[in-house]
């Protein structure tokens, strides 16, 4: 990701290009130095880029969870409550969590969300929270939604 006032985020850019397949984004600013950083990161484009990033995250740890549920599914689970006593005994190392579920109306059901989030994240745990509308919260909700 490069921002600036003048040209040579392009020629960076093309530089890089030449030596990578990932994207690289650019966007102008009308100032360098600190006050263009803070212009860049009140901008929608940083906005996307990390929600992009965030949801190839949650397709790569989605990935992971089928295969290991056919190769070996007593590593996995899912379900709220299961999720839920998973996360009580400290065995999540990675959890996805759509975020519907941290707005369901039924109290009970949204307890066992945080709760499960409180101590998946008290032990370090890798937690990404999932659009309900992104292909992978669809395909996340087919399992329950965590």
């Amino acid at each position: 990701m490069f921002f600036g006032p003048g040209d040579i985020r392009n020629q960076l850019k093309t530089l890089l290009s030449e030596h990578t397949s990932k994207p690289i984004y650019t966007d102008t600013t009308s100032t360098g130095g600190c006050k263009g950083v803070s212009e860049a990161l009140n901008r929608d484009v940083v906005r996307n880029i990390v929600s992009e990033l965030s949801l190839v995250k949650a397709a790569g740890i989605l990935e992971e969870f089928k295969e290991l549920l056919v190769k070996e599914p007593g590593l996995v689970t899912y379900g709220l409550r299961e999720v839920r006593e998973a996360a009580l005994i400290g065995a999540i190392q990675k959890l996805l969590v759509l975020d519907e579920l941290l707005r369901t109306p039924v109290d009970e059901d949204r307890a066992l969300v945080y709760e499960a989030l409180r101590h998946a994240c008290e032990r370090k745990a890798e937690v990404v929270i999932v659009p309900s509308k992104s292909d992978v919260g669809v395909e996340l909700a087919g399992s329950g939604g965590i």
